[in-house]
């Protein structure tokens, strides 16, 4: 992510893997001539996180607008690994240390259960989003050594959630070179434009309306919601507005309430299974800060 001369925000460069149809992708997101939209949910951002939102919202009966300085699914949506990781960044230990147990459980639950979900719907809206189930395998780093990947193992048995503990044989006889790792399934990939680009026409054919691109230039709060104006003259007054903008925060939202970094991705062109380290196509990643992460 870099600045530019003018202030805006460059939340990718060279060219993405996700992003060899641009023109069908351009074509599907005519502007609309109507210029004001009324809604009951305003959401900035159509990235990966606003269709979620939007399929969510319209499924349940809402009217939305999406707002989106790039055309859908342009910025840091089209630089997504798309790892689809059921663990948190945080391991079971230290949530099990800050909050106790049985939240910790939960907790596990939701998110193994979120990613069967995404998979439901892609099966229920036959969304060609290249979605795979695939095992984790979570290799020992600098924040947990061989000793805490064994606790972390016990504790997620001891929650119900079935893996396995691999030391450094273990590793060795899969092509790896490590201390210890735990493998574990539940989790899954995909292609995140295909996936976001199918959840909004989902949601648009229930009636959602995208204006992309267009540049939110002012928020203003009113007694019934609030009221959103873009560069382009188009009003949209929602009872309830949700930031899906990722890096781009609007200035509205204060500088001390978030920290922006940046992460590099990097891609090759299709290469032979055989030759990939882990078992079954495994999302590969580190308990390490920063840490490496591959599929």
């Amino acid at each position: 992510m870099t600045k530019l001369d003018d202030g805006a925000i460059r939340l990718r460069s060279g060219r993405s893997v996700w992003l060899a149809d641009v023109a069908e992708h351009e074509k599907a997101h005519k502007p609309h001539a109507q210029r004001v939209y009324a809604a009951d949910i305003a959401i900035v951002g159509a990235g990966i996180t606003g269709a979620f939102l939007a399929e969510k919202f319209t499924r349940a009966g809402r009217t939305v607008v999406m707002i989106d300085r790039h055309a859908p699914t342009r910025g840091s949506t089209a630089a997504s690994t798309a790892m689809l990781l059921w663990e948190l960044d945080a391991s079971l230990l230290e949530v099990e240390d800050r909050m106790g147990i049985a939240p910790a459980g939960r907790i596990a639950a939701r998110c193994r259960s979120e990613v069967q979900r995404i998979g439901a719907l892609v099966r229920e809206f036959g969304i060609a989003a290249d979605l795979r189930p695939r095992p984790s395998l979570y290799l020992a780093g600098d924040k947990l050594d061989a000793v805490d990947l064994k606790e972390e193992h016990r504790l997620r048995q001891q929650l119900g959630i079935e893996g396995a503990y691999l030391d450094e044989q273990g590793l060795a006889a899969r092509g790896i070179v490590g201390q210890a790792a735990l493998l574990y399934p539940g989790s899954a990939e995909a292609d995140p434009v295909k996936l976001a680009r199918g959840l909004m026409a989902v949601a648009v054919k229930r009636g959602a309306i995208i204006i992309a691109p267009a540049v939110a230039t002012n928020y203003e709060t009113t007694l019934n919601g609030v009221t959103i104006v873009t560069d382009k003259g188009d009003i949209i007054r929602a009872q309830n507005l949700v930031l899906a903008s990722g890096y781009e925060m609007p200035d509205f939202v204060p500088a001390a309430r978030h920290s922006l970094a940046t992460s590099w991705a990097l891609a090759t062109a299709p290469t032979d299974a055989a030759c990939m380290p882990g078992p079954d196509g495994a999302l590969i990643w580190e308990a390490s800060d920063p840490y490496l992460y591959m599929r």
